[in-house]
């Protein structure tokens, strides 16, 4: 809480001396002078005493909080709070009086699962992150709190792989809410979770909330959350919940057949194979489209449900056609170097498989993608379906008959990045509403925050390369490489093709 406890730097081997790097002495955990944080290099199986143990009566709620930001990939990382010295007897109490479940798995690049610890949120490299956990409520059978212990798994090679910071280690024995019992309201631009939790904090001083006024804090108790994910998605729920009453599915508007946008991102349905020089018409077959245009600027229209768009983790997407169904010819913007067909095998109907391109002889392709970003409570995020309604249907389809369509073999038309090809280059759409709001209030009487959306002026813009405009966004270093690893640049096919084929044991030739 607002007082201290010591944890000597007394480093001894944690499990066993054959899974630690000895002697200590040549590889110790490094301890900043004001002692707030512990960089490790390498492998460490590491743990430090308390000065004086912490009973679990003492200790509370034990809710621990800390920071953590990985700068270089070993093979797992953990950290725990122990009452012993061991790691791993999978709850055996001829083993271990106590339940040895004390750990929490931080990354895990390992390919073998590790049981012995709960699985945490696990960030890339770079990217930081505040763990906040309950412990009362995972623990059982814990007696007290003994030792601090970091597991830095770090085979490979001489075992000096990997690094990464633990720092503002903080013990709140006491968490209870300070505005469960106080109705309030707050107005923000964009629903984002940090700008959330920005107005919980200022609702906290203006109920004089004491002690450090964390909002977070104040949400695991409001939420009774056991892990501050659990936070996040309480308010990624509140605020998608509010653009509800504002969604338009133009799904449902472009066809009575409800699954033809579905087969359409496949590259499937009339509106891909017709085309308007054999007697077909794009103006009558497209009709609902340029009617769903209508609602582009005042609604938020719907993420169609389909498996190419499921689980956008980076938070980017992009299309790609290799036709045009109209008298003009497909405008070539890029160079597909290789589709990998096990991301994409619903859409290429194979399990795996793989396509090299790279030498321009793939013919005219044109890819256009839109970005917006990690934070799913955004208005950014709740725009996503405007974008790519206007990238894959209405301006690179139907707006002036334009006519493109099909997609690169093995892949859907539209998806998320990592199902669809490697490519050098891609155009880029912007969505944005600037002017609008969501209004929050928490009904203290029955315990539950509910949220209105009002809708502002939703715009539409080029944002030129879609590499550069996702590098603008506030998002971590580990996406923005493997936004580089989808678009490679020109002249970047060759070496991302033998990235691709190195796993495999191939190398392309020049």
């Amino acid at each position: 809480d607002d007082g201290s406890f010591a944890i000597e730097n007394n480093q001894v081997s944690y499990d066993s001396t054959t899974q630690d790097s000895t002697p200590i002495r040549d590889h110790l955990m490094q301890i900043s002078p004001d002692g707030s944080s512990i960089t490790v290099h390498g492998n460490a199986w590491r743990a430090m005493p308390l000065t004086t143990p912490l009973l679990a009566s003492e200790l509370g709620d034990f809710v621990v909080s800390f920071d953590f930001v990985m700068r270089e990939v070993g093979d797992f990382i953990h950290i725990c709070f122990e009452d012993n010295l061991e790691h791993g007897d999978y709850d055996d109490p001829t083993d271990n009086e106590y339940d040895p479940k004390r750990c929490f798995e931080l990354n895990d690049y390992d390919p073998s699962t590790n049981a012995v610890a709960f699985r945490s949120y696990m960030p890339g490299i770079g990217e930081p992150h505040r763990y906040v956990a309950n412990l009362s409520k995972l623990f059982e059978r814990f007696n007290e709190f003994k030792y601090f212990a970091i597991v830095a798994d770090s085979d490979a090679g001489d075992k000096s792989g990997g690094e990464f910071t633990i720092s503002n280690i903080h013990i709140t024995t006491s968490l209870t809410s300070c505005l469960k019992d106080v109705g309030f309201s707050f107005q923000v631009s964009d629903c984002t979770t940090e700008n959330f939790l920005a107005k919980i904090g200022e609702r906290m001083v203006d109920a004089n909330c004491p002690g450090a006024q964390d909002p977070l804090l104040e949400l695991m108790a409001l939420f009774d959350a056991t892990q501050e994910m659990e936070v996040y998605k309480e308010i990624e729920h509140i605020c998608k919940s509010s653009y509800e009453s504002a969604e338009y599915d133009f799904a449902k508007t472009i066809s009575s057949e409800t699954q033809l946008v579905r087969e359409f991102i496949d590259g499937g349905t009339a509106l891909n194979y017709e085309s308007d020089s054999e007697g077909s018409s794009l103006a009558k077959d497209g009709a609902g489209i340029g009617f769903s245009d209508e609602f582009a600027s005042t609604h938020i229209l719907t993420w169609p449900k389909h498996h190419a768009l499921d689980q956008c983790d980076i938070g980017a997407a992009m299309c790609c056609w290799v036709d045009s169904r109209s008298d003009t010819e497909l405008v070539d913007n890029t160079d597909v170097c290789y589709v990998n067909m096990k991301s994409s095998r619903r859409s290429a109907h194979v399990a795996d498989g793989y396509s090299i391109y790279g030498d321009s002889s793939e013919g005219a392709v044109n890819c256009h993608g839109f970005a917006w970003g990690t934070d799913n409570g955004s208005i950014s995020s709740a725009l996503k379906g405007n974008a790519l309604f206007k990238v894959g249907f209405m301006d690179n389809l139907f707006k002036g008959l334009k006519g493109n369509v099909e997609q690169v073999p093995g892949a859907p038309m539209c998806g998320c990045m990592d199902r669809m090809p490697v490519v050098t280059k891609a155009g880029c759409t912007e969505v944005t509403d600037s002017s609008s709001v969501v209004d929050v209030t928490f009904n203290a009487a029955i315990g539950v925050f509910n949220a209105k959306f009002t809708v502002g002026t939703i715009e539409y813009n080029d944002c030129g390369d879609l590499k550069d405009h996702y590098k603008s966004l506030a998002v971590e270093d580990h996406n923005r490489d493997f936004m580089d690893s989808r678009i490679v640049g020109d002249g970047g096919c060759h070496g991302a093709i033998n990235d691709f084929l190195a796993d495999k044991g191939l190398v392309k030739a020049e």
